[in-house]
C-alpha cells in the first residue's frame, strides 16, 4: 500500500495507526507476517532528496479456526405409509467443510415424535466407516475417520423404517450432525 500526498505528519501518523491487516482466506497459512512501513519527506524542505526513515515493521501472526462441517438437507416432507420398507431420508444431502478432508463421526437422530418401540433408523456402511443404532434413544451413531465424500455417501443412504404394524401416526424430525475430528489441527472437532 502506498499513502501520497502532501499533508503534516500528524495526519500521515493518524493515516499509517489506522492501516489494518486481513487475511481473506477461509483456511490461511499459519505463522507470522511482517508489515513494514517506510515514510519520506519528499524533499518538503528544499535539503536534498527527501530523506527516507528506516523500516518499521509490525509482525503478525496469523492462526486458522476450526470450521464447522456444513449439512444441507432438502427440508421437504417425506410420507412413510404402514407397513412400507425403509424409506430413504435424503439421498441428495450435502457435506462440506472448508477446512477438514476428513470427519471422525456424525450422529443422526430423531429429534421429534420419536417413538422408541417403532422407529428405525439404518445406513449402508461406506468405506471406513461404521454405526451403531440406540433404539432407546433414536439416535444412529457413525464412527471411522474417513473423507467427507464417503460421510456424505453413508449420510445419503441413512433410511427410517417403522417397525410397528400398528403405527403411532404424526410427524418425526430427524436432524444430521457432523464431526471433523480436528484433522487439520485447529483446535476441537466441530
Amino acid at each position: 500500500m502506498t499513502l501520497s500526498g502532501a499533508d503534516t505528519v500528524a495526519n500521515y501518523q493518524a493515516a499509517l495507526r489506522s492501516v489494518t491487516y486481513r487475511n481473506g482466506s477461509e483456511d490461511p497459512t499459519e505463522g507470522e507476517r511482517a508489515i513494514g512501513f517506510t515514510v519520506t519527506d519528499g524533499n518538503s524542505d528544499d535539503l536534498g532528496d527527501g530523506a527516507l526513515s528506516a523500516t518499521a515493521t509490525r509482525t503478525i501472526e496469523v492462526s486458522g479456526v476450526n470450521d464447522a462441517p456444513v449439512v444441507s438437507v432438502d427440508g421437504s416432507e417425506l410420507t412413510y405409509a404402514e407397513g412400507a420398507g425403509a424409506l430413504a431420508i435424503d439421498t441428495g444431502l450435502a457435506l462440506s467443510d472448508i477446512d477438514d478432508e476428513y470427519m471422525t463421526g456424525a450422529t443422526v437422530e430423531i429429534t421429534g415424535g420419536f417413538e422408541s418401540a417403532e422407529d428405525e433408523l439404518a445406513f449402508t456402511e461406506v468405506g471406513a466407516i461404521t454405526g451403531d443404532y440406540d433404539a432407546a434413544r433414536g439416535i444412529l451413531t457413525l464412527n471411522g475417520a474417513d473423507t467427507v465424500a464417503n460421510y456424505q455417501a453413508a449420510l445419503r443412504s441413512v433410511t427410517y423404517r417403522n417397525g410397528s404394524g400398528d403405527p403411532t401416526a404424526g410427524e418425526r424430525a430427524i436432524g444430521f450432525t457432523v464431526t471433523d475430528g480436528n484433522s487439520d489441527d485447529l483446535g476441537d472437532g466441530a
